[in-house]
């Protein structure tokens, strides 16, 4: 097949927030400091090889006139370190707000924000400690490091937040006499292999990255980028994404694109009452991410009550998953002083399996009557005790939102964009899309938006390619490439390969390098390392290369194809490359 060269539009992000004039972010003493190393590692296993190469960075900070800071909201304090290569500005934000996290309005956060200008696709992680730089003997165990990992693109950033204002002024990592508190801060950078890695013997391919389908659109939601409808909740605007919401939840689908869309559509403010805006906030989170932090980051009665106030919000909306498992949160918590509240609650909200779990709870304790006065009262005991049980739980269902988005895609309710492929008219959502690849948010909310309106014509793609392609960003799977493999499969996986790089889809690029990279043989890899070559794939590309050279017949077999003078033509450099590779082995067969 022909291979086009494609250029991958660098994603466009908002600018660095400069460092105030009044205040410093300074590290502590060198001791602190893990600089660069430039030994080379250990002596390896002969049968395996170091596939990874990463700069680690760790510093510690002093933040001086601490209880200052909790007067400006706003206020925040940075440097800028190079760690792998890259310029990193590091941030002290004093008092965040996080709308995926409860009561989220005065944490400690520190952010890890990449600066050097048009960089894309960084693996790094970044993780965020307190230190008590005089521990006493009786209590010098460090607090559990918070790390946060993800690939990151120019102006874009990892988050920590650290702490809470009220959990940190009782604790001994704040000092009164000074007023300060030290955070160490560690930044590891993946960076790629040199181009000597390229002969290396070994033949497996490095394991595809886990799904980060949850992530991404949990950014969508901080970021609040293509929000297009705003929540009013008690007071408070909290914009989202319609596609999104509906996607989620058939309640929003039927207010906005359903026989109740009149209402909904006539304005982008909807209010919202009778809820805390604390469970609207978590319920979002879990409407984009499928998580519910909130549960976890909060222990007995203020998990228990999250949990009611967002069962209530699950039930009101239709998310059956969050209803599943706010009600096992409630089961685990189970008590004589909570079984009465919670049976009412279940009995309320029409949760059965809940519901029997209080009155398996109760028959197996002592109770007294309080009358019938209230006949309207849904759970009318009182526990008085109850000897000792096994804790409860019930059975939650595993995450659904690859398949809820898959739903979206396959309907096509609500979407707002159309793209026309080779004549081929096919709809799409654009928060779903913004979510996932950095090129569509240029596209349709950056620096490019002025030339995407409601239709897309997309060039040198074949419909099939671009249907595969939208269903990878709505649900994070390629069925196409699961079967056995297959000149069609491996045809269809060079095809998804140039798009997910035209794209920035970094985890559908290396799906489909693992497939082409099965496929390669002696009529093949010589088209294989052309595209290896165009679209960046140095662990295709050096498989490639080995098997070209492995033989003196694979190399005059290889030089005999139409492929080969096709890489010559397009990719001269990569001959030259095989040639000194060939020097290396000491054969020579290979011709330019």
């Amino acid at each position: 097949m022909g291979l086009r060269m494609i250029k991958w539009c660098p994603y466009y992000g908002f600018r660095a927030i400069p460092p105030p004039h009044d205040v410093s972010l300074t590290p502590s003493p060198t001791r602190f400091s893990a600089p660069r190393s430039t030994h080379p590692t250990a002596a390896m296993p002969p049968t395996t090889v170091d596939l990874t190469n990463a700069t680690r960075s760790v510093q510690v900070f002093k933040i001086s006139g601490f209880t200052a800071t909790k007067e400006k909201p706003g206020y925040t304090a940075s440097m800028v370190c190079d760690v792998g290569g890259f310029e990193w500005q590091i941030e002290f934000h004093a008092k965040a707000t996080d709308p995926s996290i409860y009561g989220s309005n005065d944490w400690i956060m520190f952010r890890a924000r990449l600066i050097s200008k048009g960089s894309s696709g960084v693996a790094a992680s970044f993780g965020c400690r307190l230190v008590d730089p005089t521990p006493t003997s009786g209590n010098n165990n460090p607090p559990e490091e918070i790390i946060k990992s993800t690939v990151v693109h120019w102006s874009r950033s990892l988050d920590i937040f650290l702490v809470r204002w009220s959990d940190l002024q009782s604790s001994r990592y704040r000092k009164p006499k000074d007023d300060c508190i030290f955070v160490q801060c560690a930044l590891t950078v993946l960076e790629p292999k040199p181009a000597s890695a390229v002969a290396q013997p070994c033949d497996a391919m490095a394991s595809n990255p886990s799904s980060d389908l949850h992530e991404q659109f949990g950014e969508l939601l901080r970021s609040q980028k293509g929000a297009d409808i705003t929540f009013i909740v008690a007071g408070e605007s909290i914009p989202a994404h319609r596609s999104v919401l509906a996607a989620r939840s058939p309640v929003f689908m039927a207010g906005f694109f359903g026989d109740m869309r009149e209402k909904a559509a006539s304005s982008s403010r909807v209010e919202i009452h009778d809820m805390e805006v604390e469970a609207f906030r978590a319920m979002l989170h879990f409407v984009y991410t499928d998580t519910v932090p909130e549960l976890d980051d909060h222990k007995g009665e203020q998990a228990a009550l999250m949990a009611q106030h967002l069962l209530e919000a699950a039930d009101r909306y239709g998310l059956e998953r969050l209803k599943k498992i706010c009600a096992d949160e409630l089961c685990k918590g189970i008590s004589v002083g909570t079984v009465a509240t919670t049976l009412a609650l279940a009995e309320q909200h029409g949760c059965l399996e809940l519901k029997s779990k209080c009155m398996k709870f109760i028959l197996d304790a002592p109770i007294r009557s309080r009358g019938n006065k209230n006949r309207r009262s849904a759970a009318d005991v009182t526990v008085t005790s109850a000897k000792a049980m096994p804790k409860l739980s019930l059975t939650v269902p595993s995450p659904d939102l690859h398949r809820e988005l898959r739903e979206l895609l396959r309907r096509e309710k609500g979407a707002d964009v159309t793209f026309l492929v080779a004549g081929e008219c096919i709809p799409a959502h654009r928060s779903v899309l913004v979510a996932r690849s950095p090129v569509f948010m240029a596209e349709l909310l950056g620096d490019m938006k002025e030339n995407a309106a409601a239709s897309v014509v997309v060039d040198a793609m074949e419909p099939e390619v671009f249907r595969t392609l939208l269903r990878f960003v709505y649900t994070d799977t390629v069925p196409e490439l699961e079967v056995e493999e297959g000149e069609e499969v491996t045809l269809m996986a060079q095809h998804l390969l140039e798009a997910a790089d035209r794209y920035g889809l970094e985890r559908l690029k290396r799906i489909c390098v693992e497939k082409v990279s099965m496929g390669i043989s002696l009529d093949t890899v010589a088209t294989t390392l052309a595209l290896a070559e165009q679209h960046g794939c140095l662990q295709l590309k050096s498989r490639c290369m080995r098997f070209i050279v492995a033989t003196p017949e694979n190399q005059r077999a290889v030089a005999a194809t139409e492929g080969y003078k096709h890489l010559k033509a397009s990719c001269p450099s990569v001959v030259d490359e095989i040639l000194e590779l060939k020097v290396k082995k000491g054969t020579s067969s290979v011709t330019r």
